[in-house]
């Protein structure tokens, strides 16, 4: 099973029928996520750019993408963000390795590799220059 994070933003109209006919969106959301044969880890409101999110339990990324689909079609969401989330200690045995140094060679403005836009020159972030070329410790870690 992979894990994912979901990002969601409803539209004005869900939220107002929300408001009119509460429910245990809990229990809707862990339904549909079973039906694609995975499991509801957490569901989680917030403040800010987003309205909420999930962390679901998914067999793989043919599951995420259904599901995604599936909860799009219902018209209730502005916005759908999936992320697969990776475990730390999943990451540990690529640091240093070939795989990741390759990654890892060029890094954006937050040190993350693969973006292949340039970062900046000095630690202050003062200017923007080359792109910066990391080993392969710093892959994950933005060094």
């Amino acid at each position: 099973m992979s894990k994912y994070a979901v990002f969601f933003t409803l539209k004005g109209e869900a939220i107002a029928r929300a408001m009119q006919q509460p429910s245990d969106r809990v229990a809707v959301v862990s339904k549909a996520v079973e039906s694609a044969g995975g499991k509801l880890e957490a569901y989680y409101l917030m403040f800010g750019q987003y309205d909420g999110f999930v962390i679901v339990d998914l067999p793989d990324s043919r599951a995420a993408a259904a599901s995604s689909l599936a909860v799009s079609s219902t018209g209730a969401f502005e916005h759908l963000e999936t992320h697969e989330l990776i475990e730390a200690e999943d990451v540990t045995p690529m640091w240093g390795s070939n795989v990741c140094a390759a990654a890892g060679g060029l890094a954006d403005r937050t040190g993350r590799p693969g973006r292949g836009r340039a970062a900046p020159r000095s630690a202050t972030g003062a200017g923007r220059g080359p792109p910066v070329a990391t080993d392969g410790a710093a892959c994950w870690l933005g060094q």
